[in-house]
């Protein structure tokens, strides 16, 4: 089991070395970024040990995948099979678990680590015999297949909704909206293959400006249920979550073109700071995107008709 453990944090630390982040650093980042979330949601609302259970569940819910779980079962007796997954989610669950206490949410503390430690008992599908209808068209891919991927979370977002609006609480409200926008970003990180790229015969502003539209498009057809719902019950807030979607636009269509400033490959280091900036920073985000702008063109003509 020593090496199991082992060779999962090497390949961590590879896809970090990857993504331009040394190890350590990216650690720290994420331990930072953590602790900023449950800081942020335990003042904002009183449904935060919640959110935070919610959040934790996604994570376990990958390690209790049934293929994944056949797999270890065919390397490891059955004995060590147990103690390997009871490890795996207590190492998952340990974060979150500290939080909640600290917080004392003690009663969700104990459902939460009782259900983590028993879901190795338990096997989820990854692949449903059932296709999830969508809103999307198949070209572009992106919201597609995100769609798919998160359709659950998607729904225990527009569950925080309710709630938000049950308990007359606008800041759980604006939470589930930003979270909406943050799920349509995650469905960019990832570059497509090249040659599926190349397919486009059209040139590279062409591509970028469709890109932009389809994504403001998709993204807006997840966002209205939370956003109607919004306006209906907080009217007097309507420039502020007007607001907080146009924002959600530009950072939308800032990461589009900041994937394509560093394709074929992946997003980098430097580009992972600009966008960071940019995002915390508003007013010099144009400054940003026009330069993401500019690198993808460049980036794009290799592939596609070199016009305008």
């Amino acid at each position: 089991m020593r090496f199991y453990f082992q060779l999962q944090l090497k390949m961590l630390n590879r896809r970090l070395v990857d993504f331009g982040l040394p190890p350590y650093i990216g650690y720290a980042l994420s331990l930072l970024a953590f602790i900023g979330f449950c800081v942020y949601i335990f003042l904002k609302t009183a449904f935060a040990p919640y959110i935070l259970i919610g959040l934790g569940f996604s994570f376990l819910l990958q390690l209790s995948e049934s293929g994944r779980n056949n797999a270890l079962k065919s390397y490891f007796p059955k004995e060590d099979f147990v103690k390997l997954r009871l490890m795996e989610n207590a190492i998952v669950a340990l974060p979150f678990l500290v939080v909640l206490v600290f917080n004392l949410a003690i009663l969700p503390a104990i459902a939460f680590l009782l259900a983590a430690l028993g879901m190795i008992f338990f096997k989820f599908e990854n692949k449903l015999n059932l296709t999830i209808p969508t809103p999307f068209s198949k070209r572009p891919f992106e919201f597609t297949v995100g769609f798919r991927s998160t359709f659950p979370l998607i729904l225990f977002t527009y569950f925080l909704g309710v709630m938000a609006v049950i308990a007359d609480n606008f800041n759980l409200a604006v939470f589930s909206q930003v979270t909406v926008i943050a799920i349509c970003l995650s469905y960019y990180g990832k570059p497509e293959d090249a040659f599926y790229v190349w397919t486009f015969s059209e040139s590279p502003k062409s591509f970028l400006l469709r890109k932009i539209k389809t994504a403001i498009l998709q993204s807006s057809m997840l966002a209205i249920p939370i956003v109607v719902l919004m306006l209906i019950f907080f009217p007097e807030q309507a420039i502020l979550i007007a607001a907080f979607q146009v924002v959600g636009f530009l950072y939308l269509a800032t990461l589009i073109l900041a994937k394509y400033s560093a394709f074929p490959q992946g997003i980098n280091l430097p580009q992972s700071v600009m966008l960071a900036v940019s995002f915390l920073f508003i007013p010099v985000l144009p400054v940003f995107t026009a330069y993401f702008y500019n690198e993808a063109k460049g980036r794009l003509k290799i592939l596609l008709d070199d016009q305008n």
